[in-house]
């Protein structure tokens, strides 16, 4: 009975927004909305992300537009990778619009601001957004952006203002390997291996001959690294021994690091002098400590740098139809451990002119507003505010070094029949030296925490902590004696 009454009720919503918007409305609501519509007065919400990806005009023929969405706990997509939820074709000048229906968890609370009632839609969905626009002479405009979407209602809109970088096709040029003198970091070799072609096709009798007509194929490779990135500072006092640390679990740690990505004509890539991919940024990217992980402790009036050793995922793909493109995506995709970089010399992994392990002086009295205590504590940064920090906290220069596979049709002609595979051929190599960023912001909320610096106090002498810049989005808490 309250089913079916549940459902009666949605069919009103549905037909007084359908006299409202008039019939042009209809199509627009009928699938999407009011499958959103329905969940939230079913009481397991839905939400409609409308994305407008708006491009500008410029001198080109056809634009290709590429909507991928990352995965999340309470979205997991296939093999955990990036899904593909646009692929298409569109002119200069258009607006595209990209709908996707998703699960909305919703969490009530206070509002520390007003005291009030807040209703929290989490978790957000990433989406990295690609455009390219073929302009004459080689010339290509290409745009790649993660944008972070906070759905606040059945349908809630983001829009993507498409801003071009404007580039013609380049030979790759060799860089000499990575050495302690360079400016690379860190390296990370990606083997971006072929997980196969996927084809849609068939044979057409025309006569006595069989004529192959192919729709369309898709490839799709992917590669992994390990390497290490700059984090903030950590700092300890005389009697006290202090670690930064993340959590894992069903509410981990997370942090922003850079993504990059490309997007390139097939016919662009094949040469094994091809500068594909060019690997151009596309922002800050949520990356998640997938266990628990704290750095060796730090004791004595010292400070030391952290860095997170953070897997890389790159994905490719290819997709051989009526047009030929391929585009990549590089991104962290999960933190496993956290180093200070005196460990990482100590291992082998930095050159000793690496280390940034040195004397800490406490000020004469702290800067911003403190806090005092005498016994061990674990400062969750989130705890005390998520705002900005202003931007990058920490860059390392880390050298990608690619070498992909991508797919050529093979056409086999004989007196009565046409046959076309299709296989993968050596797509190139390139080595890009590009910066990985820290970001100074965070997430605190029913899905993700931040990290931790834990402050152990065997003499439980008083002391006082405060955040950098008095801000705790720079990830680092300053010390002194009380």
């Amino acid at each position: 009975m309250l089913r079916g009454l549940k459902s009666t009720t949605a069919a009103l919503v549905l037909a007084f927004l359908v006299a409202l918007a008039g019939a042009s409305a209809v199509l627009l609501l009928q699938d999407h909305l009011a499958t959103a519509l329905s969940s939230w007065i079913g009481g397991e919400p839905k939400s409609v992300v409308r994305l407008e990806v708006r491009i500008p005009k410029v001198e080109a023929g056809r634009c290709y537009v590429v909507v991928e969405r990352f995965p999340s706990p309470s979205r997991p997509t296939g093999d955990d990778l990036p899904e593909v939820v646009h692929f298409g074709e569109h002119s200069p000048g258009e607006t595209v619009v990209v709908r996707e229906s998703l699960r909305a968890t919703v969490r009530t609370g206070l509002d520390r601001g007003t005291g009030g009632r807040a209703d929290e839609l989490y978790e957000p969905a990433e989406y990295l957004v690609m455009v390219m626009c073929a302009g004459a002479g080689g010339t290509y405009y290409k745009y790649g952006g993660i944008h972070e979407v906070y759905p606040r209602s059945a349908e809630w809109t983001h829009e993507v203002e498409v801003e071009f970088v404007k580039e013609r096709p380049t030979r790759w040029v060799f860089e000499r390997p990575w050495s302690a003198d360079s400016a690379a970091q860190s390296t990370c070799s990606l083997g971006v291996l072929s997980g196969g072609i996927s084809s849609s096709s068939r044979y057409v009798r025309i006569g006595i001959f069989e004529v192959y007509r192919s729709d369309e194929a898709w490839s799709r490779a992917t590669g992994v690294c390990h390497i290490y990135v700059k984090g903030p500072m950590l700092y300890s006092l005389e009697g006290l021994s202090v670690s930064f640390g993340l959590t894992g679990g069903p509410r981990p740690s997370a942090v922003y690091l850079e993504a990059y990505y490309d997007i390139s004509p097939l016919e662009d890539c094949r040469s094994y002098e091809s500068s594909c991919p060019g690997w151009k940024s596309a922002g800050r990217k949520l990356v998640v400590a997938e266990r628990d992980a704290e750095t060796s402790p730090l004791t004595g009036n010292l400070r030391d740098r952290v860095y997170f050793g953070v897997t890389y995922g790159c994905l490719q793909r290819c997709y051989l139809g009526q047009f030929q493109l391929c585009w990549w995506t590089l991104y962290p995709r999960a933190i496993g451990e956290v180093r200070t970089s005196w460990e990482l010399v100590a291992r082998g992994v930095l050159p000793p002119a690496w280390s940034e392990r040195d004397s800490y002086h406490p000020p004469p009295a702290p800067p911003h507003a403190s806090r005092a205590s005498d016994y061990g504590l674990r400062i969750f940064f989130g705890e005390h505010g998520t705002g900005e920090a202003g931007g990058v906290l920490a860059s390392t220069v880390v050298r990608f070094t690619v070498a992909s596979s991508i797919p050529s049709m093979r056409v086999h002609r004989e007196l009565t029949r046409t046959t076309v595979t299709y296989v993968t051929v050596s797509g190139g190599f390139t080595e890009r030296d590009r910066a990985v960023n820290f970001y100074g912001v965070g997430r605190h909320d029913s899905s993700y925490t931040t990290p931790y610096v834990k402050v152990v106090n065997p003499a439980g002498r008083a002391y006082q902590f405060w955040f950098r810049d008095g801000n705790p989005m720079t990830y680092e808490i300053l010390l002194r004696w009380h």
